[in-house]
């Protein structure tokens, strides 16, 4: 060993063994230099020389492992001293055990790491690894579980026979794969999508068992709402198609018996039989209404509004009408962003959120009545299908009544689902708060436990303030008059009627059973016609197409439009475009009088 002020500098190979030569790969060093041999080792591995000079000086032996980078190899060195100012090393290349060991802790790492659950067990099935993922998923630590059986997950949920079937599996020594739903610490269930494989020793005998576990939670509640949301659509689809038919069918029955109660010499009784058709078809107009509502496809005039003064409003009349059993209490302050809405939609579904509150708590308790304002994130609105990021009014109703099982919320929106007697309910109210809330781009969210009471969440996008709109202006008109109008309607039925109407009301009726016939009618005597009254829906030509090819035949002309459905936009838009009227299917001839007039008037 070479010192320099007793510090060592550098040391001189006086003998090395074939082994060595075998073992490093270097060659003919035996009176060189170590740092000849190795150029750069002072500077790279300075600690070889403070051990080397150590054990040389003070004779004791030492042991350390250092990666020599010029050589590529992880050694093991021995060394010790037989005489001062001189030492012997023993290597032993463990580069192969480093690179084991490495891959080990790479593998560790991961498993550490990972997102996903992993848990190993014995043969018998007892916990000896968790990782950190399965401690936050399941809330217990990796001191609680190891030395634990996995059944102090179990949720009960599955049965003896699914974890028979699993054990089968894996006692065949072949992998399984399925899906758990078990138990956190905090007593809530969540459900994981589970591999789990037979690890074999040399021998080819199962050892251990590894699961790799996926939460899918959120995943499944995500695709049971997006179900949901398809089946909703799909019978919402159907609702309006049902309710469009019913609203012509309505109209006839309604309309010519309105007509027989005009004629004279039809004796009290007679009269009074009839005069019961129109007050039941207006009766299950309402019911087709909320049909319609459900579906979105009722007619709706949206403006500006702060929902707090009409929740006020509604709480305090519904105090008077609730049982005295049913104790509401309202939490609004006093402002909160203004939506943009149908005030008398909005009203609907407070009572209906009340109504379903009340009839929640047949035995009496409390319901709460909130309104606030709220700010959606991502992360919230991922667990979601409907709901959107960023400011909101979020109107709740909370009931202390006998709460829903799954099974019951899964179909409280459905239409003509409910969970009353026959004759107490159509089954029709929160069908139609549904509808209404997804027609003002929103979304309802309902959480409820059997025995616990039930919360229903109502979410509208907030607006900024300022925004206008143009609503239909109001006039009182005489219901009738001596012009001539074309009557547009592809259901020959609806049309008679509507002509018999109209005729009554002393107008003469030109008809057209769809818009291109129409389209021919107009052009031949557009200097009669004063109003054109067109249904919306309608084969070859629509009521809106029918609307915008007269105006480039009379820029001028007075249309007025009606539907069993309703408007596709906003009824703003079209009065904007210069629409004078808009009817609601089923007709009613005082009302069908009415709107008539005005747009003459106009």
């Amino acid at each position: 060993m070479l010192f320099e002020d007793n510090r060592p500098q550098d040391f001189i190979y006086l003998d090395v063994n074939s082994a060595f030569e075998k073992l490093t790969g270097l060659k003919n060093v035996v009176g060189k230099k170590i740092t000849e041999v190795i150029p750069g080792i002072r500077e790279s591995h300075p600690e070889l020389f403070e051990i080397y000079g150590r054990v040389s000086l003070t004779g004791h032996p030492e042991e350390f492992e250092v990666y020599l980078e010029s050589l590529g190899f992880w050694f093991s060195i021995s060394a010790y001293s037989t005489e001062k100012a001189c030492f012997v090393a023993v290597f032993d290349n463990i580069t192969e055990r480093k690179r084991a060991e490495e891959e080990h802790a790479r593998l560790s790492r991961a498993v550490e790491q990972a997102a996903e659950s992993i848990m190993i067990t014995d043969p018998d099935g007892t916990i000896i690894y968790v990782n950190p993922a399965f401690e936050w998923v399941t809330g217990y630590s990796r001191e609680e579980v190891v030395g634990q059986n996995p059944r102090l997950l179990k949720s009960g949920r599955q049965d003896a026979a699914f974890y028979r079937e699993m054990w089968n599996t894996l006692t065949r020594g072949e992998v399984w794969t399925g899906r758990f739903i078990n138990r956190r610490k905090d007593g809530t269930l969540f459900e994981e999508e589970a591999v789990i494989s037979p690890i074999r020793n040399g021998d080819g005998k199962v050892v251990n068992y590894v699961a790799a576990k996926r939460d899918v939670t959120q995943e499944v509640a995500l695709e049971a709402q997006l179900r949901q949301a398809q089946k909703m659509e799909a019978v919402g689809t159907l609702a309006g198609g049902i309710a469009h038919d019913f609203n012509n069918l309505l109209t006839t029955i309604i309309g010519f018996a309105q007509l027989a109660l005009m004629e004279e010499g039809v004796s009290p009784l007679v009269r009074e039989y009839i005069a019961r058709i129109p007050e039941q078809g207006k009766r299950a107009a309402q019911l087709i209404s909320q049909l319609l509502t459900f579906s979105r496809k009722a007619i709706t005039e949206k403006q500006p509004m702060s929902l707090t003064p009409l929740v006020k409003e509604t709480v305090k009349m519904l105090e008077r009408t609730l049982p005295e059993n049913v104790a509401i209490q309202l939490n609004a302050p006093g402002e909160v962003a203004q939506v943009n809405a149908d005030p008398t939609q909005m009203q609907q579904v407070i009572m209906n959120l009340c109504i379903n509150a009340s009839h929640a708590m047949p035995c009496g308790g409390e319901m709460t009545v909130r309104i606030e304002d709220v700010t959606l994130d991502e992360a919230y609105c991922r667990k979601y299908v409907y709901a959107r990021p960023g400011r909101h009014v979020c109107l709740s109703v909370r009931d202390t009544g006998m709460g829903m099982t799954p099974e019951v919320q899964a179909r409280i929106f459905e239409p003509f689902f409910t969970t009353k007697g026959v004759g107490e309910g159509t089954g029709l109210g929160l069908a139609v708060v549904y509808g209404i809330v997804k027609g003002h781009e929103g979304h309802t969210n309902v959480y409820s436990e059997v025995g616990k009471g039930s919360e229903f969440k109502v979410y509208l996008p907030a607006m900024n303030v300022g925004t206008t709109l143009v609503v239909a202006p109001e006039k009182e008109s005489s219901p009738g008059g001596m012009e001539t109008l074309l009557l547009v309607e592809d259901d020959p039925t609806v049309l008679a009627t509507g002509r018999a109407m109209l005729e009554r009301l002393g107008y003469t009726v030109l008809t057209a059973a769809d818009g291109e016939e129409a389209l021919g009618v107009y052009r031949a005597r557009r200097g009669e016609v004063a109003l054109v009254l067109t249904d919306m829906v309608m084969p070859r030509m629509g009521g809106e197409e029918l609307y915008e090819a007269l105006v480039e035949v009379e820029p001028g002309v007075k249309v007025a439009l009606m539907s069993g459905y309703s408007l596709k936009q906003d009824l703003s838009d079209l009065w904007a475009k210069g629409l004078k009227g808009f009817v609601q299917k089923p007709l009613d001839l005082y009302q069908l009088g009415k709107v008539v007039r005005q747009a003459l008037d106009e």
